[in-house]
């Protein structure tokens, strides 16, 4: 929310100049897909968005919203190659395996259980082309025990989900290099109801 957040959400843009590839992969993309390719430190040449949910692919292809038909016309005119494709982020795509430049996720991690973020870093990793990037933008450290039932029956979070510093070990293990990380602390947690935002950006 950039009225009531303004210091966080720009944070979170920031990260998205980080993603710089020609073929980029969004992971759990949501309806933020279109926003999230104007931020990018490169126009892609081609740009995939990926989300479990039905619903945010048909509102993404035959929305009428003034603002996303204003998206969708601005990436017409730049000739992006625009992919959106309903799946499960944890099942093995064979066509994606060392296809992407970059592979980003926005808020996805965070929502796992330890043993599919494992899956999916290797999924991740299996998908990237050699010295291909892979950009984490993840929240932590819920602040109030009353938003764990909202947020947890729209899995938005889990009780179960892996901490920071667990996100840098899968990485190493899985054979990322280069790891960079970045957190910011949040000026209200109260109201932002986290703790913390951060990103890891890794190559493969």
């Amino acid at each position: 929310d950039c009225t009531r957040f303004p210091k966080e959400t720009s944070w979170v843009i920031s990260q998205l100049k980080n993603i710089k590839g020609n073929i980029v992969l969004s992971m759990g993309c949501g309806p933020n897909f279109y926003d999230d390719c104007l931020s990018f430190g490169k126009i892609p040449k081609e740009f995939t968005g990926m989300d479990i949910n039905k619903n945010t692919i048909v509102f993404l292809k035959k929305s009428k919203n003034s603002n996303i038909k204003k998206r969708r016309k601005f990436i017409q005119s730049k000739k992006i190659k625009i992919k959106l494709i309903q799946d499960n982020l944890l099942k093995l795509r064979k066509d994606f395996v060392n296809h992407f430049d970059v592979i980003y996720a926005t808020g996805v991690l965070c929502t796992l259980n330890k043993a599919d973020v494992q899956k999916a870093i290797q999924l991740i990793y299996m998908y990237l082309k050699p010295n291909g990037c892979f950009v984490d933008i993840d929240w932590a450290g819920l602040c109030q025990e009353s938003e764990y039932g909202v947020k947890d029956q729209y899995r938005f979070y889990s009780k179960q989900n892996v901490s920071i510093q667990e996100i840098n070990k899968f990485l190493k293990e899985f054979g990322f290099i280069n790891i960079k990380r970045k957190i910011l602390n949040v000026h209200n947690k109260k109201k932002y109801a986290w703790d913390k935002v951060y990103s890891y950006i890794a190559e493969k």
